[in-house]
């Protein structure tokens, strides 16, 4: 079996580039009453530390924006009210943009690096934060007053984006009443919401702008935010703020508040598709008109055009963004929905671009957006195909970052620096290229990434992080063999490591094209990675280059160990899979290490309780074991990074049975069929004869150590079963028959094992937890002339060979007919 260190030997590569950890302030970006309610980098409403890590605030929104306020996190603050880039690596957000919190009230939210706004209704709330959970909470304080049922009304109005309105409750088109409670009226969108409208309805209007106050329990709207209407369907009204949405167009309303309903009736006529993406305003000689535009062309990754931004005004020019291109000089309303710029932070009317930013991404939005201000020159400016992002580069400028560094455990390194980096060699313009070695940190793996630029203080990750970039997807990339010489993309926001095998490469980097070329020279062999207790062990102590070497069987390692005692009648132990040479030098083995996971503040105890179950194992934020001084045996599964701990030497099963899909019998806690053993470790059972389950091609199985006595009482073996170790019931076919397979106590996982139905051999050892199955003889009468062709010997290890071992052994004989035969044999050397 291929052993898989990877999740927990590897260095923490990926915890250094986007680790969760604490901060040590937090801030609430946004809509929120300390703000003033305006977005803009440098204002923040401080959130309190609490002593477990996690940050709380209340706050007061005040419904401005529709009956709801929008916000965000940051862990540092900018010095002015322009500068977002300064803070693009500190900001924390929602999963998705515009997350509607109000459905999730008292729950742990997704919380994670990036800009995505929470939108939450107005009133008081309690948040609670916690940057290592990754989650927020939002907690309302009072209760939520229950709205009213809608009752007949002698006038009703339609609030918000219709007819040419904007959002005020002393604004709303007045519908035509039928006097038994149905309304009826006839509106316009113009989509320029991303192609929709939103409104609700009111019985009446306030007198002041500001004053929504006044129609709070009047208002009638949708049973879900943002309720996309659907033309023709009679759609559920109720009390309440909620919007509906509806798409450019002319339509007809029609409102029942006896049967609590809306229909619209209309057709939305279909929006032009987007014909490109053109830049907008000062640019090329260029006025502000929606059918005039600098198009940009496309790579397959990006837009990008060289423009001249032209002297508008005091030295300056300013431009946005738009996918379509109108038909005339007047036509703003029909490329509304297409148009996208810089987002807007306050009250500001145009988004500065100052030089430090040139080179940078900056971010791009359809929603609330604001022109771009800019130096008159000549510059290059490139957006990303999902319109998320701009870079502007001014031309004839030189490049202030004309370099290329391999972050990562390269030619030497073992871990991740923000200051350390191996610099390819600039054969063009643009590329970069370089050999270098790829170290063996993680199962033969390394890691590593890109930067234009190193830091000067090695912790300093916040200094390159807009220089950086890395692979596309959402888990490290692996590079194989095959991919030798193959191009793959770069990104440059939410990128990954690359991970590729051992050896020496030669790398060519192009940052024109953001692309990647590895090419394999050589690779390192494959090598088996030792495990080694550090520790309290056998009279070792606590030294780096000092450890017990555990035994391996290619599914475990294991050791029978003396803890000593080393404090009050406790001894403390971890594990390294490197051994350092200078009893000093701890640095050396620190990307190697790893321990129980960290519960509290000390070390983790194991307990009477804890023996004899699997404990969690981590390569991050690890703690020592601390257990009472003993005889323990030591068992990890590398491949689900655990380890059981038993006290003394492993007590002999004295019985072991297959429990399923046998002699046609279906399953039974007191019926199965028992194995044979003369060491209470190795069991084995001949010819057992697998029948189909109930509608099934296969026949499934599993183990106990005790059989109830009653037929239908599962409860009475729980804890003495056994059983498939994986997600899913686990196949047993030409592929990994003859091969040591993992088993599992039933208190980690009960999957069974499935087989097509047959005569096996089955073989199980009981403290190095594996199963072995072959091909049975059946229960025919063995052919007088069949031959034995090849035979083979496997010891309790589950080793391979052509000769017998001493001790107990599987016989394996083939025969000249393609069957096999499986015996067990005891054999003494002589």
């Amino acid at each position: 079996m291929k052993k898989k260190l990877l999740s927990l030997f590897a260095v923490a590569a990926v915890a250094l580039m986007a680790s969760v950890g604490a901060s040590a302030q937090l801030w609430i970006l946004g809509e929120v009453d300390g703000n003033g309610e305006s977005w803009a980098p440098n204002l923040g409403t401080a959130m309190t530390a609490e002593a477990d890590g996690t940050y709380s605030a209340t706050v007061v929104l005040s419904g401005k924006n529709s009956g709801y306020n929008y916000f965000s996190f940051t862990e540092k603050l900018a010095e002015t009210a322009s500068d977002w880039g300064s803070i693009a690596s500190s900001r924390w957000g929602a999963d998705s943009n515009d997350y509607p919190v109000d459905s999730h009230i008292g729950e742990a939210m997704v919380l994670k690096k990036g800009e995505n706004a929470y939108k939450l209704s107005a009133g008081t709330y309690d948040l609670s934060v916690d940057l290592t959970a990754g989650t927020l909470t939002v907690t309302r304080q009072g209760d939520t007053p229950t709205p009213p049922e809608p009752q007949p009304v002698d006038a009703l109005y339609v609030l918000g984006e219709v007819n040419g309105n904007s959002w005020a409750p002393n604004v709303g088109v007045e519908m035509a009443s039928n006097g038994d409670g149905t309304f009826s009226a006839t509106v316009t969108s113009d989509g320029h919401n991303s192609g929709y409208n939103y409104f609700s309805f009111s019985s009446k209007l306030a007198e002041s702008a500001d004053d929504w106050a006044a129609i709070a329990d009047s208002r009638y709207g949708a049973d879900a935010a943002d309720k996309e209407v659907v033309i023709g369907e009679a759609m559920a009204l109720q009390a309440g703020e909620n919007a509906f949405k509806i798409g450019a167009g002319e339509f007809t309303l029609n409102v029942d508040l006896n049967a609590g309903t809306l229909t619209v009736n209309g057709d939305t006529p279909t929006p032009p598709e987007p014909s490109g993406v053109y830049i907008l305003g000062n640019v090329n000689g260029n006025s502000w008109a929606p059918n005039v535009g600098a198009a940009m062309e496309f790579d397959g990754k990006d837009y990008f055009a060289t423009v001249t931004v032209d002297n508008a005004s005091e030295g300056y020019g300013f431009f946005g963004f738009s996918t379509l291109l109108g038909e005339s000089a007047e036509d703003w309303d029909a490329i509304a929905p297409y148009r996208f710029g810089a987002p807007r932070s306050g009250e500001e009317e145009n988004f500065l671009v100052t030089d430090d930013m040139l080179g940078n991404p900056l971010s791009l939005t359809n929603d609330n957006y604001i022109a771009f201000q800019l130096a008159a020159a000549e510059y290059t400016l490139t957006v990303s195909s999902d319109l998320s992002s701009l870079v502007i580069t001014k031309n004839g400028d030189t490049p202030s970052d004309d370099n290329v560094f391999v972050l990562g455990t390269v030619n030497g390194a073992h871990g991740w620096s923000p200051d350390l980096g191996y610099e390819l060699t600039k054969e063009s313009e643009g590329v970069y290229s370089g050999t270098l070695r790829i170290e063996n940190v993680a199962d033969g793996y390394g890691f590593f990434g890109f930067t234009s630029r190193l830091a000067e203080d090695p912790t300093d990750w916040d200094a390159i992080a807009p220089y950086r970039f890395g692979a596309p997807g959402d888990t490290d990339y692996t590079i194989t063999e095959e991919m030798s010489g193959a191009t793959i993309d770069l990104v440059t926001s939410d990128y990954q490591a690359f991970r590729a095998p051992a050896g020496e490469y030669k790398f060519t980097v192009n940052t024109s094209a953001m692309t990647f070329v590895p090419e394999i020279i050589s690779l390192d062999p494959v090598q088996e990675y030792p495990v080694y207790i550090l520790g309290n062990v056998d009279g070792i102590g606590w030294f780096p280059n000092v450890g017990k070497k555990m035994d391996f069987d290619g599914v475990n390692y294991t050791a029978n160990v003396t803890v000593d005692n080393a404090n009050e009648g406790y001894g403390y132990f971890g594990f390294t899979t490197l051994l350092a040479e200078d009893p000093e030098d701890w640095d050396a083995i620190a990307g190697f290490r790893f321990g129980a996971e960290r519960t509290g503040e000390g070390d983790h105890l194991v307990s009477e309780e804890d023996l004899d179950m699997p404990l969690a194992l981590t390569k991050q934020d690890y703690v020592a074991f601390q257990i009472a001084a003993g005889d323990y045996t030591f068992t990890i599964n590398a491949e689900r990074n655990t380890i059981v701990i038993s006290k003394g030497a492993p007590s002999p099963i004295t019985n072991f049975y297959i429990l399923g899909n046998t002699d046609n019998e279906g399953w039974a806690p007191n019926r199965g069929v028992e194995m044979t053993t003369s060491d209470g470790v190795l069991f084995t059972a001949e010819n057992v004869n697998f029948t189909p389950e109930y509608e099934s091609e296969y026949s499934y199985f599993s183990f106990t150590s005790r059989l109830s006595e009653d037929p239908t009482d599962w409860d009475a073996i729980k804890n003495d079963r056994y059983c498939a170790d994986g997600a899913d019931d686990v196949l047993i076919d030409e592929s990994n028959m003859f091969t040591n397979l993992s088993i599992v106590p039933y208190s980690y996982g009960q999957k069974s094992f499935k087989i097509t139905p047959g005569f096996y051999n089955v073989t199980v050892n009981t403290q190095l937890l594996w199963v072995n199955v072959t091909p049975g003889a059946g229960v025919d009468a063995v052919n007088s002339d069949l031959q034995v062709v090849s035979t083979e010997y496997v010891n309790t290890l589950g080793v391979v060979a052509n000769r017998p071992f001493d001790g107990l052994n599987i016989k394996i004989s083939r025969m000249s007919d393609g069957t096999t035969r499986a015996t067990k044999i005891v054999h003494t050397a002589k």
